[in-house]
């Protein structure tokens, strides 16, 4: 080969070679780049989706707490709460606890199954406490149906749950002697029974009791007579399906992405997945921490976690602050990116190509003009010689 094909082959092959690096280079940094815009992008999007959740969140407990106020200082229902205590100890310290003759009226003797026992209005034995029962189930029960909750009961100073609408397991219970009385409704029947100011509501902590596997939530509030003496608490217990509804709502959430609600004891309460985070420790104790102090962010890149990009924020539940956390797959990210962005490959192959071609467009017809050496060279080697100079 004479050395001038030599010489262009080696202009083309490093410049082949010089551009192609160029180019892979400019398409790395160019896929690095776009996929921290859409880290960043995703990062945004899950905060303001958590902020949504959020939001929801604090409308479904204002909405708990107003409708408890509501109900706790209407002047037909603080007169039925005060009839029925006056009642229940006129009866008790004549005849003993009325719990037995009651629990066979609304229970035993319950024409209704059991997930239907609020269909029961009146126990038809002819006394002023059946007919005081259907006068205020009429409207409680309307209340608990329309609007969603578990359950309505109400609670003797003494802790005596003396009213229920739904007649489970809690009703007819001692709030301060019984079983029960760690439950999350003898929570709030405790608090609501010391509040200092009789505006204020409290909510328990989402939580299973008894014999129940199910969590429960309650909502209580201080109910005063038509004297303003303390007469027992009034309490809902809140539709947990409601703050799943609000938790698992995955609009605008990809499968990748999950928020979850976690409790003041760094315990989920409610989540998409389910799936088990430690925050106790580590990335997601420092998130807790954060949220917990009344702080809202994000957390892109972590040494602890390559996996997930997080942000956080808090709820006030009560007197509680719970941490409302989101993730998402990084991975996902990165993969719908290429996808995406696969055309950007065939353009930088189209450059490449582009490239070669003004190349040789522009390539020198003297290839001397740009190598003195070629020229000599081509100048000592004769035409059509063996390449060797002649003596």
């Amino acid at each position: 080969m004479s050395n001038t094909r030599k010489r262009s082959l080696s202009f083309w092959l490093s410049w082949a070679i010089g551009l192609a690096l160029v180019l892979a280079v400019s398409a790395m940094l160019t896929f690095r780049w776009l996929i921290q815009e859409d880290m960043q992008r995703a990062a945004d999007r899950l905060q303001l989706l958590t902020e949504l959740r959020k939001q929801a969140l604090l409308d479904f407990f204002e909405t708990a707490n107003a409708e408890t106020i509501f109900w706790a200082e209407n002047v037909f229902f603080r007169e039925a709460f005060q009839w029925s205590t006056a009642a229940w100890d006129e009866f008790e310290q004549e005849f003993g606890s009325p719990v037995p003759i009651l629990f066979n009226q609304y229970v035993n003797n319950n024409p209704y199954p059991e997930d239907q026992r609020d269909h029961y209005y009146n126990a038809d034995d002819g006394s002023e406490e059946a007919d005081y029962h259907e006068e205020l189930h009429t409207f409680t029960r309307r209340f608990v149906t329309e609007r969603g909750y578990r359950d309505l009961y109400m609670v003797s100073t003494k802790g005596n749950v003396f009213y229920s609408v739904k007649k489970r397991d809690l009703y007819l219970a001692n709030l301060k002697t019984g079983p029960y009385s760690d439950s999350g409704l003898g929570h709030v029947f405790r608090q609501s029974l010391s509040a200092q100011d009789s505006i204020d509501s409290f909510f328990s902590d989402l939580a299973p009791y008894g014999e129940n596997t199910d969590s429960a939530m309650f909502v209580g509030h201080q109910v005063l007579g038509t004297d303003g003496s303390v007469q027992g608490a009034l309490a809902l217990e809140l539709p947990i399906e409601g703050l799943e509804q609000i938790m698992q709502f995955d609009s605008g959430l990809n499968s990748a992405g999950e928020i979850i609600l976690v409790g003041s004891d760094r315990k989920s309460r409610v989540s998409q997945t389910c799936l088990a985070v430690n925050f106790a420790e580590g990335l997601a104790g420092f998130m807790f921490d954060q949220a917990e102090a009344g702080k809202q962010g994000q957390v892109l890149k972590h040494p602890d976690d390559h996996d997930f990009l997080w942000v956080y924020d808090y709820v006030d539940v009560g007197s509680e602050r719970w941490a409302v956390i989101g993730r998402i797959d990084k991975q996902q990210i990165i993969t719908a990116q290429y996808q995406r962005n696969s055309g950007i490959a065939v353009a930088f192959v189209a450059l490449y190509g582009l490239a070669l071609s003004t190349l040789w467009l522009l390539r020198p017809e003297d290839w001397s003009a740009i190598d003195p050496e070629l020229a000599m060279n081509d100048f000592d080697t004769p035409a059509g010689g063996d390449g060797l100079h002649n003596a």
